[in-house]
C-alpha cells in the first residue's frame, strides 16, 4: 500500500478595497468596483493554481470571483496577466453606501471562487457545486474547482478553503481518465450548502451528493508520467478508505486503502506513483482470444501452472487452459518462492482457494478474484504486505492470515459477519481495519500480537 503523505493547502484572503474618493451611491444603482485580492500572510494564501506541484499558490489571468450582497451576486473578473500573488478583480455591485456602510452580521458580503452562474446566497449561507466531472492539468488544480469562500462585513474578504483531496503522479502510459471514490459510497462532490462556523467555512449539507469524481486527463489526450495531478473533493471522511481506477482504452488498474480516510479542509494526501505496483487488465469487450498463452508476472508462478494445468504440452497456459481448472489445491506445493499470482483472476471455474497460499514466504500482495467463494488461509505468508478480498465473500476461515508479520493493507468484504478465531495474530505491521457495519463477532484471539494496530 502506498504511504499517503499529506502536504498543507493553501488557505485564500482577499483584501477588497474602495477608492477613498468613492462618492455615496444611492440604494439600489449597480457601481463598478475594483477590489485587490492578496494573501493574508503564512496560513492564508490564496489558492485558484499551485506550480510544479509544489503549495505556493497563485491567483490566475482571467480568475472569476462571485460576490453576493443582500442575496444578489455579481460577477467579478480578475485583472492580471500572468499569476500572482496579488491581484485586482473589477465587477458591479447592486449597492454601495459609502466605504463601509450598510453592511452588518446580518447583511454581509459574500464572496466564492470559481464564479458560477447558477451559486447563490440566503444571506446566511452560500449554495454552490464541486463537479464530479474535474479536467486535471499538471502541477495543479483543475481550473475553476476548488472551491473557497469569504464573509465580511466590510469591504476586506478573508477567503478559505472548503475543499481537500488527493493528488497523485502516474508510471503507466496511455491513462486518460481517473475514477476516485469511497469504498462505502460516500458523497465526495455535488451541490452543497457552505457556512462559517467559528470562522471557517464548513459544508452544512449536501443537497445533490455524487458519489465518484471522474478526472479527465487535459485536452482529450493521455496523463503524463511523472508529474502531479489533483482531485479536488468534498471534506468528510471515507469509513471504509478510498478506490481509484486509471483507465487507458483498454485497460485499467484498480488501488484501494485501507482503513478509514479523511478529507480534510485545505490538504490534498499525495499518492506518488500510484499505479506502480498496479497490474493493468482488459476491460470487458476487450476479452482475449481463449487460445492465447497467459503472461505470467512471475516466471515461479508459470512454471507451477505449466505444470498442472498444460493440456496441449507447448509449455505455457492458454486462457483456455486457465479457465478450464477447476482446483488449485496443492498448486505451489513444490513451488513456494511465488511473489505474485494475481493470474488467479484468469482461472474462472475455480470457486476455492484453500490449501494454495500457506506458508509462501515471497508472495508479497494478491488479489481474490469474484469467483472465488470460499478463502484459504494465508498461514506464515511472511512478506503479504495488501490482500483483496471478493467483494460478495460472507466469511474468513480460522487462522485466516496467521503470522503474516509484514501485512498492512486487508479490504474486508461488507458483508462478513464475523472475524474467526487467530484470524490476524502475529500481524505485526498491522496498523489499522475498517470493520464492516455487518460484523457480529470477534473470535478469540483474533488479533493476538497485533502490536501496532490503533
Amino acid at each position: 500500500m502506498k504511504t499517503m503523505k499529506y502536504i498543507a493547502g493553501a488557505v485564500l484572503a482577499l483584501a477588497g478595497l474602495v477608492a477613498c474618493n468613492q462618492k455615496e451611491e444611492s440604494l439600489n444603482e449597480s457601481v463598478e468596483i475594483t477590489i485587490t485580492a492578496t494573501q493574508e500572510g503564512h496560513d492564508a494564501l490564496t489558492k485558484t493554481a499551485v506550480e510544479n506541484g509544489g503549495t505556493q499558490v497563485f491567483w490566475e489571468p482571467s480568475d472569476e470571483i462571485k460576490l453576493f450582497l443582500d442575496g444578489t451576486g455579481s460577477r467579478f473578473v480578475s485583472k492580471n496577466t500572468e499569476l500572482a500573488r496579488v491581484a485586482k478583480f473589477s465587477g458591479n455591485l447592486p449597492m454601495v453606501i459609502g466605504l463601509d456602510e450598510g453592511l452588518t452580521d446580518e447583511t454581509p458580503l459574500w464572496g466564492l471562487y470559481p464564479y458560477r452562474a447558477d451559486a447563490a446566497s440566503d444571506g446566511s449561507s452560500v449554495t454552490t457545486t464541486l463537479p464530479a466531472s474535474q479536467t486535471g492539468r499538471a502541477g495543479s488544480f483543475a481550473k475553476n474547482t476548488h472551491i473557497t469562500l469569504g464573509r465580511s462585513t466590510n469591504y476586506s474578504i478573508g477567503f478559505y478553503s472548503v475543499c481537500g483531496g488527493i493528488r497523485f503522479s502516474l508510471t503507466q502510459e496511455g491513462v486518460k481518465e481517473v475514477v476516485f471514490q469511497g469504498q462505502n459510497d460516500e458523497d465526495i462532490a455535488g451541490k452543497v450548502k457552505i457556512a462559517f462556523e467559528d470562522g471557517l467555512p464548513v459544508v452544512q449539507e449536501i443537497l445533490e451528493g455524487e458519489k465518484a469524481i471522474t478526472l479527465t486527463a487535459p485536452g482529450g489526450g493521455c496523463f503524463e508520467t511523472g508529474k502531479w495531478y489533483y482531485i479536488v473533493a468534498l471534506p468528510g471522511t471515507l469509513s471504509g478508505g478510498f478506490k481509484m481506477t486509471f483507465n487507458t482504452d483498454t485497460q485499467y488498474a484498480t488501488l484501494k486503502s485501507s482503513g478509514s480516510k479523511t478529507i480534510k479542509r485545505g490538504i490534498f494526501g499525495s499518492l506518488t506513483d500510484a499505479d506502480e505496483d498496479l497490474i493493468y487488465k482488459d476491460k470487458e469487450g476487450g476479452t482475449p482470444d481463449p487460445n492465447e498463452v497467459i503472461q505470467f508476472e512471475d516466471p515461479i508462478a508459470k512454471y507451477a501452472c505449466v505444470e498442472q494445468f498444460d493440456t496441449n504440452g507447448d509449455g505455457e497456459v492458454s486462457y483456455a487452459e486457465a479457465a478450464a481448472a477447476t482446483s488449485l489445491e496443492g498448486l505451489f506445493a513444490d513451488w513456494n518462492t511465488v511473489t505474485s499470482f494475481d493470474e488467479i483472476q484468469y482461472f474462472t471455474g475455480v470457486t476455492s482457494t484453500e490449501g494454495v497460499f500457506d506458508d509462501l514466504t515471497k508472495l508479497t500482495r494478491i488479489t481474490i478474484p469474484d469467483n472465488i467463494t470460499t478463502l484459504g488461509t494465508f498461514k506464515n505468508c511472511t512478506s503479504l504486505e495488501a490482500v483483496t478480498l471478493p467483494a460478495a465473500l460472507a466469511s474468513l476461515p480460522a487462522s485466516c492470515f496467521y503470522g503474516c508479520q509484514s501485512l498492512r493493507m486487508v479490504i474486508l468484504p461488507v458483508g462478513i459477519k464475523a472475524i474467526p478465531d487467530y484470524a490476524f495474530e502475529l500481524c505485526s505491521s498491522l496498523e489499522s481495519l475498517a470493520l464492516p457495519a455487518t460484523l457480529t463477532s470477534l473470535g478469540a484471539a483474533a488479533f493476538y500480537n497485533c502490536n501496532l494496530l490503533k
